[in-house]
Formats: C-alpha cells, sequence, structure tokens
C-alpha cells in the first residue's frame, strides 16, 4: 500500500547573510555559468557572445580564401564544441527560446557559407 500526502509547502528559509561573505548571483565553474535560480540564460548568452565572435574569425579566414576543409576544422573545434560543451548538464532546463537562439547562430554560420554540415 502507497499511501501518498501533502507535504509542507512552505517557503525555504535561506540564512542570514554573513557581512564578511558577499553573495553572488551567478558563477562560472568549468566554463558553465550557474545562476542562483538554476537559469542557464547566463550561460546561453555567454556562449552566444562567444559564438558570434568565433564566427566573426571564421568569416575573416573564409575571406583570405582559407579553403572548405580546413573552415570545416575550424568550425567544429571552435563553434560546434563551444555550444555543445557541457549541454549535457544543462539540457533539461533549456527552453525553446534558447535553444532558438542557438540554432539561429548555426544557421547564420551555415549561411554564410563557413562550414558544410554540422549536427
Amino acid at each position: 500500500m502507497i499511501i501518498c500526502r501533502q507535504g509542507n509547502r512552505a517557503k525555504p528559509t535561506f540564512p542570514e547573510p554573513i557581512a564578511v561573505i558577499e553573495q553572488i548571483h551567478t558563477i562560472k565553474l568549468l566554463g558553465v555559468t550557474f545562476s542562483d535560480n538554476l537559469s542557464f540564460a547566463p550561460h546561453i548568452d555567454n556562449t552566444l557572445c562567444s559564438v558570434s565572435q568565433r564566427s566573426y574569425l571564421l568569416k575573416q579566414l573564409k575571406i583570405r580564401d582559407l579553403n572548405q576543409a580546413a573552415l570545416n576544422i575550424v568550425f567544429h573545434s571552435l563553434v560546434l564544441n563551444k555550444i555543445t560543451y557541457a549541454s549535457q548538464s544543462f539540457s533539461g532546463y533549456k527552453i525553446k527560446q534558447h535553444i532558438d537562439r542557438l540554432q539561429a547562430i548555426l544557421n547564420k554560420t551555415k549561411k554564410m557559407g563557413t562550414c558544410l554540415c554540422f549536427p
């Protein structure tokens, strides 16, 4: 027999802040930005900022006539790995808006012609 009952729905109480220790709202550990409310929006923002800088580098390499095979290698090592790094740690917290933003930057890179294909 399984007995289910409602638990205590009281809001959690946080300890009083210590004056000499500063409380932070986001922290970056091993390249992943964690926030105090378990939102990965800061991580997605940091990733998109970094990826847009790297896609500019790809564009400059294409202008300087780097061959397509080398562009694919640079794309996979700099852009795709940055996007997929630690994606399993926040995959359950992704929302549609974040997925769309990541997909948009990949589509933009594909449209520029700096990569042939990506998963």
